[in-house]
């Protein structure tokens, strides 16, 4: 009987030999991880470089950079964090709504490791309102737009990200009157300039490519009068420079969804004309006619120079405009509906790759195979050029989408 316990230990001890004979299974994959589960033994394989595969270091500094985006969505209170942060994603802008001259601030603070916070006061000796006009000093929101920076519709930032566009009701509910432009090139030394004007209604601001002007447009963008037809608009539209000047006044009556095209703008006119305006040179010129009726130019594909367009009438196909050859190279099914017409649908640029599109769902149209995904509702959908993906807003807190 003494014997068992001996016999016990022994095939303990055999079996913990095999054991440690057999091979290790492969890891499961994390969610960081690219690599499809399989059942086969796990292989050796080279060493990736960091074309192949992101370091730890990388995707722990995304994570990172994530969490901070979810933590000003939350302090942000962001439907507006698309209009907020910066395209380059290293800065964010806030200012409380309604604002005190004289008393809040214009707060800009960068992403970066070592956080910095700009504070920018503005007062209404450097606006110049009518005192009877803001009671206790308090104008309306002066920042918050109902469109996001990296939409075509009301760019606020400039592509390089040094100077933000605030536009500002004079009290609550008037039209919006003036702009303040904010340049913080130079942090330590923060540049404030006032344009104003007396058009009616809610302009249009959208910077070229290189950011050296953008447009103030206070023409129809979209065909609004299909469903808002109180709105009345100015037939022109300001070219002003990053220094404040008003380099020419254009006019643009009949014109609507100016997009830029490195320095020239494209515009539709009436259902189915495409011009190209040359604002400094007083030039217009019809580009192309389409057989289709055209709802809005969507987007711009820089690299190939090619807009993407949507029909007004059911199906509400894409049309894709080749530039220079002044024709449509493809007609391509489209998710959108009668409900994305007029300015309910957006696009989000990204790189030439990729255009986000935001309507009653978010779309992404792939430029390389011309075709569309869903992905679902959400809210003030961004690109963002850290994480390399598309940012949602979903029921208080935030999605990537990686297309």
């Amino acid at each position: 009987m003494k014997k068992y316990p001996a016999l016990l230990l022994m095939v303990v001890m055999v079996s913990l030999l095999i054991s440690a004979c057999q091979e290790t299974p492969a890891p499961v994959p994390t969610a960081a991880s690219s690599t499809t589960p399989t059942s086969k033994p796990a292989t050796l394989t080279p060493t990736p470089t960091l074309t192949e595969q992101p370091t730890a270091s990388a995707i722990s500094a995304e994570v990172n950079y994530f969490q901070r985006l979810k933590r000003l969505n939350i302090g942000y209170q962001t439907y507006l964090l698309d209009i907020r942060l910066s395209p380059n994603g290293q800065w964010v802008v806030k200012a409380p709504s309604p604002f005190v001259l004289g008393q809040d601030y214009f707060e800009f603070a960068s992403l970066g490791d070592d956080p910095v916070t700009i504070q920018v006061p503005v007062d209404n000796d450097f606006l110049g309102l009518p005192s009877d006009k803001i009671p206790q000093g308090e104008v309306s929101s002066l920042n918050l737009r109902s469109y996001g920076n990296n939409s075509s519709d009301h760019i606020t930032w400039s592509p390089d990200s040094t100077i933000y566009l605030a536009l500002g009701p004079a009290y609550q509910g008037s039209p919006f009157t003036f702009l303040v432009m904010f340049d913080i090139s130079d942090p330590e030394n923060v540049k404030k300039t006032l344009i104003q004007w007396d058009y009616p209604g809610e302009p249009y601001t959208a910077w070229s490519p290189d950011s050296s002007q953008y447009l103030i447009w206070f023409g129809e963008e979209v065909e609004m009068g299909k469903m808002f037809t109180h709105i009345v608009y100015a037939d022109v539209a300001w070219l002003v420079d990053r220094e404040g000047n008003i380099l020419t006044e254009f006019d643009v009556s009949g014109y609507r969804t100016p997009t830029w095209v490195n320095d020239q703008i494209f515009v539709l006119k009436g259902e189915n004309e495409i011009w190209r305006l040359d604002p400094l040179e007083g030039r217009a010129e019809k580009w192309y006619t389409s057989d289709r009726p055209i709802e809005k130019i969507l987007d711009l594909n820089a690299e190939n120079t090619q807009l993407l367009m949507f029909e007004s009438v059911a199906p509400y196909d894409f049309l894709i405009l080749d530039i220079a050859a002044r024709q449509v190279i493809a007609e391509v099914p489209s998710p959108l509906t009668e409900y994305d017409l007029g300015d309910n649908a957006s696009a989000v640029s990204s790189t030439s790759h990729y255009t986000g599109i935001y309507a009653y769902d978010f779309y992404i149209f792939d430029w390389e195979t011309y075709t569309t995904r869903a992905y679902g509702g959400g809210y003030c959908p961004f690109w963002s050029s850290v994480l390399n993906g598309f940012v949602i807003e979903r029921i208080g807190t935030l999605d990537v989408i990686y297309p």
